[in-house]
């Protein structure tokens, strides 16, 4: 059980597949989370104040994991190597993707049942709690979207030349510097457009996102004008630049 950061349900559910679905949190959930027990301390660094923005649906998303009893082997790596394992790393990229926030795990909650079942129910927060806001909201348009880019990330014979830039475009969104946040998406952006190409960047990007993005020629000429406006930041802080006219311009 995962309950994630910065998003809140507008729908009843999300299946992603049969073993991981996104659903609003359950006020037995809340209840628990909010009321803790804190006779044991829970892994990792403990838990972030909670907040209005985790009380009104806030998403969870549930993995689910069979696991079948087996004769001992001689290899024990082998056994660990055919347990199944759900991923869910990619239904948070693309909910990050499609909602443009900083959408993260707040912790995690495991519940073991079954013969072979060890401990019952365990919690482990993460080190570093997530930011608060933006807070987006997720219906039903932006929910097929989400799926829709979901299963684009199992199938797409291009995931291995997206894995940097969709990992920096992610890191973009976690930062809380803007100038920490420009240097992510500008990573992402030279090695999704132009790859292992040498010489200059600037226009060659601003000329494939305007091509890419842009609707009509007004609408190109503005993405143009905002990459370059942009890349004159990214060099700005990567060169240690003077940035008081660039400040009057056009802000950070």
């Amino acid at each position: 059980t995962l309950p994630l950061s910065n998003l809140k349900m507008d729908i009843d559910a999300l299946d992603f597949s049969d073993e991981l679905k996104l659903l609003p949190a359950s006020i037995e959930e809340l209840e628990r989370w909010i009321n803790r027990d804190r006779s044991l301390p829970p892994l990792g660094a403990g838990p972030p104040e909670w907040n209005n923005l985790y009380v009104d649906k806030p998403a969870v998303l549930h993995a689910r994991q069979l696991v079948v009893g087996r004769p001992p082997a001689t290899d024990p790596g082998a056994v660990l190597s055919q347990l199944p394992r759900v991923n869910a790393d990619h239904a948070i990229t693309a909910l990050r993707l499609v909602m443009n926030a900083p959408i993260s795990v707040i912790f995690q909650e495991h519940d073991s049942e079954g013969l072979m079942a060890f401990g019952g129910r365990s919690i482990s927060w993460g080190w570093s709690p997530p930011l608060l806001g933006p807070l987006a909201i997720l219906d039903q348009d932006k929910a097929t979207q989400v799926k829709h880019v979901w299963q684009l990330l199992q199938t797409s014979l291009n995931i291995d030349l997206l894995r940097l830039p969709l990992r920096r475009w992610e890191s973009s969104l976690l930062r809380p510097s803007f100038e920490d946040r420009l240097i992510d998406a500008w990573i992402s952006l030279e090695a999704l457009l132009l790859g292992e190409q040498e010489g200059e960047l600037s226009y060659r990007a601003a000329v494939l996102l305007a091509e890419f993005l842009g609707t009509s020629g007004v609408d190109r000429k503005a993405i143009f004008d905002a990459t370059r406006v942009s890349y004159k930041w990214r060099s700005a802080i990567v060169h240690a630049l003077p940035r008081k006219k660039l400040a009057i311009r056009s802000p950070l």
